[in-house]
Order: structure tokens, then sequence, then C-alpha cells
């Protein structure tokens, strides 16, 4: 865990630098440090000794090319996460610790370029302390391998799709739900490129009517998504993997105060109108939706993720466009605070048994 922590700081520390022009390049090797914690990590999380015990159950079988191809031979059809196993079969074992170190190179690649592409330079501090400690993204990355990867292909996608090229979106994004099954809800959104962005402002009014709503009918659209979702033989092996983790929670001080930076975003967008940032903005916000009714189902949760990942560019783009200077620090603060008590909290939770305890490396296992 510290390991981790210390890690992610020095990645701050390395863009601050790197912003104040101490340094040249040194977000770039913030997130090269980054990719190398992420690939020489072994038992780190709830879900990765299951990964490595599927990834030897396909080392030992007697799969071809066919038949790895074959959507019936792997959970919920998803034969792109088997093909990935299949080619690193070869080299046994390590093949293993290949596939997550490549991926790890490739995911922080891309929310590297995603920084620098859709961020001002004096911004990017901002973005990397959103990722490094958002529990959600850098550290449960570190088990949850093959949705991180899935996420972080839908925000390649989304490069795509912006400048309207809806086909190379949509590949990626079928791509990705062949990784993880759930990212098949995205594939409506390779054509987000299309999206009129004049009518930006009847879009926020519509975001907050519909939170509202889902706020106050919570408890229906959760029996019916219940209902729903258990009488769904696709996704029923993610209700049982997921059933435990957020239960409990509840809607107090921390829910309203998580709930600012949707507000402030959808300020944002409402103020900017036809921007060439209020199609991501809109995007990231759709995350927070699912927010009514994520308390008591974990799996919606977890869909969300694909939305709330841009929060890494909305957040800080939202926030830096408060003109009054107080009122933005303040946000700010409140902010930085409720991340740290979110990360905390993430780190203590029986849910996850102290997974995160202690980083193990795969040295060991070498």
């Amino acid at each position: 865990m510290y390991i981790v922590i210390t890690v992610s700081l020095i990645a701050i520390l390395l863009t601050y630098w790197d912003v104040q022009k101490v340094i040249s390049n040194g977000m770039m090797y913030a997130f090269c440090l980054l990719a190398i914690l992420y690939g020489l990590h072994y038992d780190y999380g709830t879900d990765y000794m299951q990964y490595l015990y599927e990834y030897e159950n396909v080392v030992n079988s007697n799969y071809n090319i066919t038949s790895v191809l074959d959507s019936d031979n792997w959970r919920n059809g998803e034969f792109g996460w088997g093909l990935l196993q299949y080619f690193f079969a070869f080299a046994g074992k390590n093949g293993f610790f290949i596939l997550i170190a490549l991926l790890g190179i490739f995911e922080n690649a891309v929310i590297y370029h995603f920084i620098t592409k859709h961020l001002d330079k004096k911004y990017w501090i901002f973005a990397v302390f959103v990722y490094v400690f958002s529990a959600s993204f850098y550290l449960m990355g570190f088990s949850m391998i093959r949705q991180w990867f899935a996420m972080c292909l839908f925000m390649f996608a989304y490069n795509f799709s912006e400048q309207k090229k809806w086909l190379p979106a949509l590949l990626i994004i079928y791509v990705a739900s062949t990784i993880h099954h759930t990212a098949s809800i995205l594939i409506p959104f390779a054509f987000w490129g299309y999206l009129p962005t004049k009518y930006t402002k009847v879009y926020t009014v519509a975001l907050l009517c519909s939170f509202v709503l889902l706020i106050c009918v919570g408890e229906v659209v959760n029996s019916a998504l219940s209902i729903l979702m258990a009488n769904s033989d696709t996704i029923e092996d993610y209700i049982d993997n997921y059933s435990n983790i957020g239960e409990g929670k509840s809607f107090g001080l921390g829910f309203v105060l998580n709930t600012i930076p949707f507000i402030v975003t959808l300020l944002c967008i409402y103020k900017r109108g036809d921007n060439v940032n209020s199609r991501l903005l809109l995007l990231a916000c759709i995350g927070t939706m699912v927010v009514a009714f994520s308390q008591s189902l974990a799996m919606v949760n977890r869909m969300s993720l694909y939305f709330t990942l841009l929060n890494i560019v909305s957040i800080p783009i939202a926030y830096n466009a408060i003109l009054n200077k107080v009122i933005r620090n303040t946000l700010i603060v409140i902010f930085i605070f409720m991340q740290l008590v979110g990360y905390a909290g993430f780190l203590n939770d029986d849910t996850y048994n102290g997974k995160f305890d202690i980083f193990k490396t795969i040295f060991t296992q070498l």
C-alpha cells in the first residue's frame, strides 16, 4: 500500500516539476514510473490471483486458435481476453507477467496522451492527482485488470469518436466488449461525436432533472434493475462477484459533497455552451447519473466507471472554469479532501480483506 502511495506522490511531484519547468518531460517520467509499478505487481488486489489461475488454465489447455475464438469457451463470451492469454501462453506463467506489463504500458500511455491532448499544461497536476488518488482508477486497476483495460480502450476510442471517426471508435469499443462484456453498453457512444453541441444548455438541464428524479425514485429503479439483472445469464456471474461491494452506503453528507463535482461540471457546460469540450464533459457526467441507484447495485456502479474515467480531464476543466478564485480554490480543496477520504476508506474497506495492504512483486515468482 505504502509503495503505491509513494509512487503516486512521486508522479504528482514529477508533474509539478514539469509544469514549473524544473525538469522537462516530468509528467512523461511520472507515467513511465506508474506503468513500471503496475507491470511489477503480483497478487495485489482481490482479483489478481483469479486472473492468474484462469491464465494457467489456458496454458495447460489444448486450445487452438479456432477454439480460442469460440465465445462459448469463455465466461460471458469474452473471447478477446481469452485470445490475449492464448498469445502469451507460450511463455508459461511468465507470459502472464508480460501481458500485465504490456497492458500497463498501453493504459498509462492512453491516459497520458488524453491529458496532454485535452488540458493546458497548468492543469496537469490536478489531472494526475485525480488519476492516482481516485481509488476507482489507478489503484483499482491493479485488481480489476480486464475492466481497467476495457475502460482505457473506451478512453482511446473517444479520441476517434470526437473526430466523428465512428468506425475505428466502434471497432475499439467492440474489442473492449470482448475483454469485459459490460463494455457492450458503450457501443452507441462510438457516434458521440455527432451529438449537436448547440443544445448543451438543454442537455445540462435534462441531466440535472434526471439526476434529481433518480434520487427520488432510486428504490424503484433499484428493484427493477435487480430483477432484470438477476434474470440475465450474461451478467449473473458479475452480480455474484460484486454483490458485497458497496453495501451499506447511504446518502449523507459525503454523498452531498461528492455531488459537487457533478454540479460544477454541469454549470461549466451550461456556461460555456457550444464548446470543444462540451461532449467530453457531458459524457463524464453520465457516470454520476447512476449514483442514485449504484449505492446498492455495485455492478451498476462498476459499469459507470467507463464514464467516470473521463473525470481525469473533465474535473480540471470544470473547476478551473470557475472565475472566482476563492470559490474555485475552496471547491478544489473540498474535492481533494473527499478524494483522500475515499481513497483511505477504500484501503480500509473490509470487503477487500487486506488485499491492498502489502504490495508484492513478480520477482518473488521468477
